[in-house]
């Protein structure tokens, strides 16, 4: 079972439950938070990106991904999760 980035909460989540059809979770793009704010934060923006003609959504994306990246995470490492969103 392939769970990719929210979805890994749902693969993991059944592998708990049934582990006999989910015995071996592959998890793709982990969500991961540093700080319980910093969690609180994203949740909270989860679905903030309107989507129109002027491309603000992606400055707001790069920024989310990039610039506000968790300590630790390198830039070619940001650049990278941003390019595969």
């Amino acid at each position: 079972m392939l769970g990719y980035h929210t979805g890994c909460i749902v693969a993991v989540d059944l592998a708990i439950r049934r582990p006999d059809p989910a015995r071996k979770p592959c998890l793709v793009a982990v969500r991961y938070y540093d700080t319980p704010e910093r969690q609180q934060k994203l949740l909270a923006g989860i679905d903030r990106f309107s989507y129109g003609e002027e491309a603000d959504h992606v400055v707001a994306m790069w920024n989310n991904t990039v610039k506000e990246r968790a300590k630790g995470v390198s830039l070619e490492q940001a650049v990278d999760i941003s390019s595969n969103a």
